[in-house]
């Protein structure tokens, strides 16, 4: 009768052991931690917020925040956020725009395949896009503008 409940233990403490290993498994992912989230933004789009050549800026720091807060959300949850206020257009151009959030998915989605939500969200966001076809961008996704500064 012992050697039945020590089997039994035994089984159950294994049970336990998985359940460790599995939970450490189940950490967020890379692309779905708000710090990385954030630092990526900040490295592959942190331009925005300087000045061009001709010294007018690019965009505002309330315009680069609220950016941030639609990316947040369009990564984390993994489709579009209601965009009520599209931003108007950069001084920029329309490829620098592309091929910045080309990286921003690369580090954090990879490249693998691209998210067609990321391409929706370019369009919906940026009113200059707004001409695109999302096969036209998805086509000229990872392709580097000529002057690419940044």
């Amino acid at each position: 009768m012992l050697n039945i409940y020590q089997s039994k233990l035994s089984t159950l403490q294994g049970i336990k052991d998985d359940y460790r290993k599995t939970k450490k498994q189940i950490e967020t992912p890379y692309h779905k931690n708000i710090d990385n989230i954030n630092k990526a933004i900040d490295e592959h789009l942190g331009y925005l917020t300087t000045s061009v050549p001709k010294g007018e800026i690019i965009m505002t720091y309330e315009e680069y925040v609220r950016l941030k807060n639609y990316i947040s959300l369009l990564v984390i949850n993994e489709e579009v956020p209601f965009i009520e206020y599209p931003f108007q257009k950069l001084n920029v151009t329309d490829q620098t725009i592309v091929y910045s959030f080309y990286l921003l998915h690369k580090e954090l989605l990879g490249t693998k395949r691209i998210k067609d939500f990321f391409i929706d969200f370019l369009i919906k966001a940026f009113t200059q896009l707004q001409g695109y076809t999302a096969s036209t961008i998805k086509t000229k996704f990872s392709v580097k503008p000529k002057r690419y500064p940044y």
